[in-house]
C-alpha cells in the first residue's frame, strides 16, 4: 500500500502512515469454512434425523404397549442428495434471493461509485484500492431507501457480490466512517466468506417466511372471527384457520431457530479477518470503533421505535456487523465491556461481543501511536471453564461422559469377543448405547445443576398489592430491581430479580411461543424475558389452540416481573411469575427443567436398554 510504511506522531486520531497488521493463519478459517459448508447440509439432515428419531422411539414404544393398533415402522432415512441440492441451490440463488427479500420490504435502488464518492470520497477511493489488491471486482452497490441501520454484502463470489447499505445508517455516519463500514464489507467478499453466509440467509428464510405469512394471515383471520357473522359457523372456521396459521408459524419458527446454526461460527469469526483488512486499508481504526458505534446506536433506536425485534433484521442478522440484541441491551456506551464474559457465551451469538472487538482494535491503535476511543484494559477472552459455566454445561458435560462410556463399552465388547468370551460381545454390536447413554447423561446433569440453576423465590409475589409485594419481596430476600450485573463473572449464577416495567414484543400470533418479549424498566433498560410451560413451548402453542390467554396478550401493558436475572453477552431473566394487575401468569422453567430431565432419562434408558 502507497500509505504504508513506518511510525506517526504520537497520540493522532488516525494514521497517517501505518506498519500493516500481520494477517491471521488462513488454514483454520478454509476449515471453518469447510464446516460451514457441511453444516448447509447437514443440520437441516440432522433436524429431520431429530423427528424420524423421536416418530421412532414413540412408534416403538407404542407398538409394545398396544401391540393390536396398527403398525408402521418409521427408518430414519436422510435425503442426503435433496439436502445437498438444497444447499447449493440456497448458495447460488442468494445474489437474487436476498435482494428480492430486502425488496419485499424496503425499496431498493443501485448506487454508482460515483454517487458513493459524494457520499465519502474517502469510502470511494478505500474500495478502489482494496478491491484491485485483492484482486476481485467491485461489487454492486446498492442504496435500501429505509431509516433501519442496514449494512450487509451478499451473493455468490466476488463478481456477484453486493454492498447493501441503508439510507439511515449513511446519514448517521461522517466520511470516514462510511469508508470504514463499506471496507468492512469489501472485506467479507474478499475473503469469501458471502457465498456461504448468503446461502445460510437463504436456507433460514424458507421457514422464516413460511412463519411471517402464517403468523400474517393468522392474524387476519382471528380479527375477523370476532366480527358477527349471520352464520355462527363462520366465525369458527375463521377462527380454526388462525388457530392453524398458528401452528404452522411456530413450527416454522422452530425449523428456523434450528438451521441458524449453519452459519453463526463462520459469521463471528470472519470479522477477526475483516477488522484486520479494514485497518490495514484505512490506516483507521477508530473510525471502525465509531462506525460500529452508531450502528449499535441506531439499530437500538429503531427497534424501540418498532416496539419489537424487526423481522427482517433478525432474518439477516447472520450478515449484519452487529448482534441485534446486543444492540438493544446497549443503553449506555459506557456499558460495553463492564461485564465480564466468558467466551463460552459467544456460542449462540451471530457477533463476537463490541468489549472484545472494540478491545482487539485498541490494541492496534494503540500500536500505531493512535489515541484510542476506548482506554481500558484488554479483555481476557478464552475458553476457561468459569464455575458459572461448570454449572451450565453439566447436562452437555455428562452427555459428553455418557458417550465416552458407550464407546469404554463397545471397546469392552469387542475384546471380550476377541478372547473368545461371548457374554460381554454383544456390547460391540450395540450401538443403541452411542444414543441412549448420552441421553441419559443429559438428564442426570439437568437434575444435578437444578438446585443452583433455580435458588427458591419468595411467595410474597403473589399479594394483592404489587407495590406492597415487590416492597416486602425486596426486603426479605435482598434480591435486586434493577438489570445491573455489578460486574459478575456472568449470569448463570443467577440473581433474584423483581421489576416493574413495560412489556414489550411482538403481538398475536407471531409470538405464540414468546420468543419476542423485552421488559422496559423505567432505567430504560431492555431486557429480554423468557417464558416457557410446563411442557415447554409445545404447551404455549398448546395453550393459544385452548384459547387461553396468553403473555404476548400483555404487550404495552405495566408489568410486575419475578425471577432469575442471568447475564451472557445479554441479559435475559428466566421469569418465575409475571403479574398484570390482579393476575398473575406463572412461568414453568423449574417444572420443565424437570420434564426435560425425566423424559431425557426415560428415553436414554429405554434406547440403552
Amino acid at each position: 500500500m502507497a500509505e504504508q510504511s513506518s511510525e506517526i506522531s504520537p497520540l493522532m486520531d488516525r494514521a497517517a502512515r501505518w506498519k500493516p497488521i500481520p494477517p491471521l493463519p488462513m488454514l483454520p478459517f478454509y476449515g471453518l469454512k469447510a464446516l460451514t459448508l457441511l453444516g448447509l447440509v447437514g443440520i437441516p439432515a440432522l433436524l429431520l434425523a431429530s423427528v424420524q428419531l423421536t416418530l421412532s422411539i414413540g412408534m416403538d414404544l407404542k407398538n409394545k404397549v398396544f401391540p393390536f393398533w396398527y403398525q408402521l415402522p418409521i427408518a430414519i432415512n436422510i435425503p442426503w442428495l435433496f439436502f445437498t441440492l438444497l444447499a447449493v441451490f440456497a448458495i447460488a440463488t442468494s445474489p437474487w434471493a436476498i435482494g428480492l427479500l430486502i425488496r419485499t420490504h424496503h425499496p431498493i435502488r443501485t448506487m454508482t461509485t460515483s454517487t458513493l464518492a459524494q457520499q465519502s470520497p474517502e469510502a470511494h477511493r478505500i474500495l478502489q484500492r482494496m478491491a484491485q489488491e485483492s484482486a476481485i471486482a467491485l461489487p454492486t452497490l446498492v442504496l435500501i431507501d429505509s431509516p433501519l441501520p442496514i449494512a450487509l454484502s451478499y451473493g455468490f463470489g466476488p463478481k456477484f457480490a453486493t454492498i447493501a447499505v441503508s439510507q439511515g445508517i449513511l446519514t448517521a455516519l461522517n466520511e470516514s466512517e462510511i469508508a470504514a463500514l463499506y471496507a468492512q464489507e469489501l472485506a467479507h467478499i474478499a475473503h469469501w466468506t458471502t457465498p456461504l453466509l448468503s446461502g445460510a440467509v437463504v436456507l433460514q428464510a424458507m421457514p422464516y417466511l413460511a412463519y411471517i405469512a402464517a403468523s400474517r394471515l393468522g392474524d387476519r383471520a382471528a380479527l375477523q372471527s370476532k366480527q358477527s357473522f349471520r352464520f355462527a359457523i363462520l366465525g369458527k372456521l375463521l377462527k380454526a384457520v388462525a388457530n392453524l396459521c398458528g401452528m404452522v408459524a411456530s413450527g416454522s419458527y422452530g425449523v428456523y431457530c434450528g438451521i441458524r446454526w449453519t452459519g453463526r461460527w463462520l459469521s463471528r469469526s470472519r470479522t477477526y479477518y475483516s477488522d484486520r483488512m479494514v485497518c490495514n486499508g484505512t490506516g483507521n481504526p477508530n473510525g471502525l470503533v465509531k462506525a460500529l458505534l452508531k450502528l449499535t446506536q441506531a439499530t437500538r433506536k429503531s427497534i424501540v421505535a418498532h416496539g419489537s425485534t424487526p423481522m427482517e433484521l433478525e432474518l439477516l442478522e447472520p450478515l449484519l456487523p452487529i448482534n441485534l440484541y446486543e444492540s438493544i441491551s446497549i443503553r449506555k456506551i459506557k456499558s460495553i465491556g463492564v461485564v465480564k464474559i466468558d467466551r463460552w457465551w459467544e456460542v449462540n451469538q451471530s457477533q463476537i461481543p463490541l468489549s472484545v472487538r472494540f478491545s482487539r482494535l485498541m490494541i492496534t491503535a494503540r500500536s500505531w501511536n493512535i489515541k484510542p476511543i476506548f482506554d481500558r484494559p484488554d479483555q481476557p477472552w478464552n475458553w476457561t471453564l468459569g464455575a458459572s459455566i461448570r454449572t451450565w454445561a453439566k447436562p452437555v458435560l455428562w452427555a459428553v461422559i455418557g458417550y465416552a462410556i458407550a464407546w469404554v463399552l463397545w471397546g469392552i465388547g469387542w475384546v471380550t469377543y476377541l478372547l473368545g468370551w461371548s457374554r460381554l460381545a454383544w456390547l460391540g454390536s450395540d450401538y443403541n448405547l452411542f444414543i441412549g447413554l448420552p441421553l441419559l447423561g443429559f438428564g442426570l446433569g439437568t437434575f444435578i445443576r437444578f438446585n443452583a440453576f433455580f435458588p427458591d423465590l419468595s411467595a410474597l409475589f403473589l399479594r394483592a398489592d404489587p407495590i406492597t409485594a415487590v416492597s416486602e419481596y425486596i426486603a426479605s430476600t435482598h434480591v435486586s430491581t434493577n438489570v445491573s450485573t455489578n460486574g459478575k463473572e456472568n449470569g448463570l449464577s443467577p440473581e433474584k430479580v423483581m421489576l416493574i416495567g413495560t412489556l414489550a414484543g411482538r403481538s398475536g400470533i407471531a409470538n405464540w411461543l414468546a420468543q419476542d418479549l423485552w421488559l422496559i424498566t423505567d432505567q430504560d433498560d431492555y431486557v429480554s424475558l423468557h417464558v416457557t410451560s410446563k411442557t415447554g413451548p409445545f404447551g404455549l402453542g398448546l395453550a393459544r389452540l385452548l384459547n387461553q390467554q396468553s403473555i404476548a396478550e400483555q404487550i404495552g401493558q405495566s408489568i410486575v416481573v419475578s425471577g432469575w436475572l442471568r447475564q451472557g453477552i445479554t441479559p435475559w431473566i428466566d421469569v418465575e411469575a409475571l403479574r398484570v394487575g390482579s393476575r398473575v401468569i406463572r412461568s414453568e422453567h423449574q417444572f420443565a427443567t424437570v420434564m426435560i430431565g425425566a423424559i431425557t432419562i426415560a428415553i436414554g434408558l429405554y434406547v440403552a436398554l
